[in-house]
């Protein structure tokens, strides 16, 4: 009965180690971008959205492997996700735990890798190669090359990220095109109006905002009045 019980949960370390792998990406998601501003010398900045769209993309990614792991026959796939195990024990190690070390700060993401990605990882490897669900001389090439896949996709889906993101503030402009300028707009409606009024097609009025790095108001700072627009209608096109 031990021995059948022992069977069943391991069956489900698969999704545990998984599961941990979620919580050290939302880790890393919310506190990583910030820090990498701050440690430019060690770790390449990154922004917030296209950060979070590559956590969000990996993480489905996992959970797919996860899923396939434990629902398809065939020692292929027990290998890439073994690969997938021993790439995360890697990544605890490096970046995570060596920048902490060299830096005398911690690296978001170091606590959920070693408390709970290193230990469950160790243990299904640990499982999987008594079973005999891999062999360690396969994994030793396969581990690698889906390392070097993890690595790969990673600034592609950054690349991805910033664009979709650069997309979204864009078309959020679309604020500007309608009949009027609704909520906050309205003040600086009001005082476009009067200075076009007062000095026509010359109107090239300085705004001062309360929060310069909202993403509107930095493409309205790109793109400010200027003689070339030819009416108050044309003032949102001249934005966009």
């Amino acid at each position: 009965m031990s021995n059948v019980r022992l069977h069943v949960n391991l069956a489900g370390l698969p999704w545990v180690f998984t599961a941990a792998v979620l919580l050290h990406n939302a880790e890393e998601a919310l506190f990583l971008p910030s820090w990498s501003r701050r440690v430019r010398r060690w770790y390449r900045p990154v922004g917030n959205a296209e950060f979070r769209f590559a956590a969000l993309v990996v993480s489905v990614a996992f959970v797919a492997l996860t899923l396939a792991a434990t629902s398809l026959p065939g020692a292929e796939v027990q290998y890439v996700f073994a690969g997938y195990v021993v790439a995360m024990l890697a990544n605890a190690l490096v970046p995570h735990l060596a920048i902490t070390i060299a830096l005398r700060e911690y690296m978001p993401g170091t606590a959920t890798a070693w408390l709970l990605v290193v230990p469950l990882g160790y243990l299904y490897l640990w499982t999987a190669v008594r079973q005999h669900i891999v062999d360690v001389r396969t994994l030793l090439w396969v581990s690698p090359l889906v390392a070097l896949c993890l690595l790969a996709a990673i600034p592609a889906l950054f690349l991805l990220g910033r664009r979709l993101s650069s997309r979204h503030e864009h078309a959020s402009l679309g604020y500007f095109r309608c009949r009027g300028i609704v909520h906050w707009h309205d003040t600086l409606a009001e005082t476009t109006m009067e200075c076009w009024r007062s000095r026509g097609s010359n109107c090239s009025t300085n705004f001062h905002f309360s929060n310069p790095a909202h993403p509107h108001l930095r493409l309205m700072r790109q793109n400010p009045i200027s003689p070339r627009v030819r009416s108050p209608e044309h003032l949102f096109q001249v934005w966009s």
